[in-house]
């Protein structure tokens, strides 16, 4: 099984945590490289890039961080993630970060990804402190819901616009 990160570039040290994690649970993972440069390319563009490297992914996990809520590629990211392929859907993992200051039992939905609060029974959520613990059976649960016909995907929500004009990485 593979899984896509899908993760706001502020929340780099925690998508290396990650990585650290799957690794010591022998998951293999695709993530956009940290030296893969965008710079003049169209937004549009970008996320085709993106959406193509998940084609080989049966799980998206994603970093849910303070700002995951605002960024249109990760919201473009979880659509393919529940659209899926033809007769599949990719299983999803919402790894919420201890500087959100909520938690999977007590959310604070105002600044929560709007594509998982509505697939939130198909979403596995775990927080980060538990990440290496629980990173395996999470993603196996997850490839499991993606699986289930009892699970409902909602994706109906209008994706977030990108941006106008050309990428250039600061």
């Amino acid at each position: 099984m593979k899984v896509f990160i899908s993760y706001h570039r502020a929340d780099k040290k925690f998508k290396d945590q990650l990585i650290t994690a799957l690794q010591q649970n022998n998951i293999d993972y695709y993530c956009v490289p940290e030296d893969y440069s965008f710079d003049g390319m169209k937004h549009p563009h970008i996320a085709q890039i993106i959406i193509e490297n998940m084609n080989d992914c049966q799980v998206t996990v994603c970093i849910i961080g303070k700002e995951t809520y605002t960024r249109p590629h990760v919201d473009h990211e979880l659509k393919a993630t529940l659209k899926g392929d033809i007769e599949t859907r990719r299983g999803l993992v919402g790894v919420m970060l201890e500087n959100r200051g909520d938690s999977k039992n007590k959310i604070n939905y105002d600044t929560f990804p709007n594509r998982i609060q509505d697939n939130e029974d198909y979403t596995v959520l775990i927080q980060n402190a538990s990440l290496s613990q629980e990173i395996a059976l999470a993603v196996q649960e997850a490839f499991d819901r993606s699986n289930d016909s009892s699970y409902i995907v909602d994706n109906s929500r209008p994706l977030m616009e990108l941006r106008k004009g050309r990428y250039y990485d600061q």
